[in-house]
């Protein structure tokens, strides 16, 4: 009994230690990735300049984060986050016909991208 013990023992302090380890590799890998830039909406001179910038610095960011290979809501959730207080402001006035498009990354860039970014007249 004694030796089974110390057994379950051992065998949960290695467990523990390879989750530890585990956490501390992804820690570093997030720590290494550099946030974007707050998302400064306010400014409507500059407000499409400032979108794309933004854009361009979560593309790389969740990238090397490793938030690419996250399910689509972790993504979308990761991408309100960093965007600031003018990001999420402007998220929850966007009006969803399909409820479930509010939680799509590609959707909810595509309609910042409509918002922030002037229509260019070509004529």
């Amino acid at each position: 009994m004694v030796g089974s013990l110390k057994s379950i023992v051992f065998v949960r302090v290695c467990v523990w230690i390879v989750a530890r380890c585990i956490t501390s590799i992804n820690a570093t890998a997030s720590a290494t990735a550099k946030i974007p830039s707050l998302l400064i909406l306010s400014d409507r001179l500059h407000q499409g300049e400032n979108w794309k910038s933004f854009r361009r610095e979560w593309k790389f960011y969740e990238l090397a984060a490793g938030i690419h290979k996250k399910a689509q809501e972790v993504r979308m959730a990761s991408l309100i986050n960093v965007m600031g207080k003018e990001g999420i402001n402007m998220y929850e006035t966007f009006q969803w016909a399909n409820s479930s498009d509010a939680l799509k990354i590609d959707k909810v860039l595509e309609r910042f991208e409509e918002r922030c970014v002037p229509v260019r007249n070509e004529t």
